[in-house]
């Protein structure tokens, strides 16, 4: 009787032994894990004030018959080995990150760094086959230069998935993606915009009351760009000032950035080619008028209109 109750001994913990080791692993998977891909109608705009951002989807399985638990699923730095993610088209570098939500509470990260909070969590309370649908939320910054692409603009991120918590965990699935961003092409330009760019300000006069000789007047002109430009003047009436009514006229110099620049052709005249990008702010250019002798000049109104050009190469 003895070894009878022995074997009996033996057998119930080689039983229990067997139920504990099922139930040790939760087998949960990753599914569907959308990558951060903007389309082209997403395509980030360089000097729009707001930023451009998109959420994505994917999804935790857990199997029928795997034991509850708690999971968490993480991201990693991508290329740029720091949170300060970046995406990259050669040389060239457009920043993004990568937020729990649309209110952009909180960067996800990876373990061993991350915090409570900074990754994404659940837990599969029942036995039974289960799926768990999740997201998250990717924001380029806006008023960012960086040269156009199509969608050339990529970074590779490793997605994790873990059972446990962040004091405690094993990782079960992960999933590399490559994030796509594209970039328009933008040139911009604004008239008497003088400390800051304004792409509303497009016009502006220069009244100059009672004209003498050698009065001056000026305006800034901005432009901005990140695919380069050409920038021209043209003179409507070739350098003078022409009275409303009568035939009579007023000659003037123009000069931009303290240099002369002729008008008097009857076409666009080039004042400045700018190659590559430029800041937020854009390049200033200062376009000033003299006026040349008035002592002949007819009493009576006098105006001529000068157009700004700007041509992106």
């Amino acid at each position: 009787m003895k070894r009878l109750l022995l074997g009996l001994a033996a057998l119930a913990a080689a039983t229990c032994g067997m139920a504990e080791s099922a139930l040790a692993a939760c087998s949960i998977t990753l599914r569907n894990v959308t990558a951060a891909t903007f389309t082209s109608s997403q395509r980030y705009s360089p000097f729009t004030a707001t930023d451009t951002a998109a959420s994505f989807t994917f999804q935790v399985r857990h199997p029928n018959g795997q034991a509850t638990c708690s999971y968490f699923v993480t991201f990693s730095t991508g290329n740029a080995g720091t949170y300060t993610r970046r995406f990259a088209n050669g040389s060239n570098l457009l920043q993004y990150q990568i937020y729990d939500s649309p209110a952009k509470n909180s960067i996800l990260k990876a373990v061993p760094g991350a915090l409570t909070g900074e990754v994404i969590t659940g837990s599969f309370t029942s036995t039974a086959l289960a799926t768990h649908d999740k997201s998250y939320y990717v924001v380029i910054p806006a008023l960012q230069v960086a040269v156009p692409s199509t969608n050339s603009y990529t970074d590779s991120i490793t997605v994790r998935l873990y059972e446990g918590t962040l004091a405690s965990y094993t990782q079960r699935d992960s999933v590399t993606l490559t994030f796509r961003a594209g970039v328009l092409a933008s040139t911009q330009v604004c008239v008497a915009c003088t400390t800051a760019f304004d792409n509303t300000m497009h016009s502006h006069e220069m009244n100059f009351g009672t004209l003498e000789a050698a009065e001056t007047k000026s305006a800034t002109v901005r432009v901005r760009t990140n695919e380069g430009y050409t920038l021209f003047l043209q003179s409507t009436n070739r350098s003078v000032l022409r009275h409303t009514t009568l035939n009579s006229s007023v000659a003037y110099t123009a000069q931009v950035n303290g240099v002369n620049v002729n008008l008097t052709p009857a076409t666009q005249v080039q004042v400045a080619r700018v190659s590559g990008v430029t800041a937020a702010q854009g390049v200033a250019f200062d376009v000033k008028v003299i006026i040349g002798a008035v002592n002949t000049a007819l009493a009576g109104n006098y105006a001529d209109s000068i157009t700004v050009t700007v041509t992106a190469f």
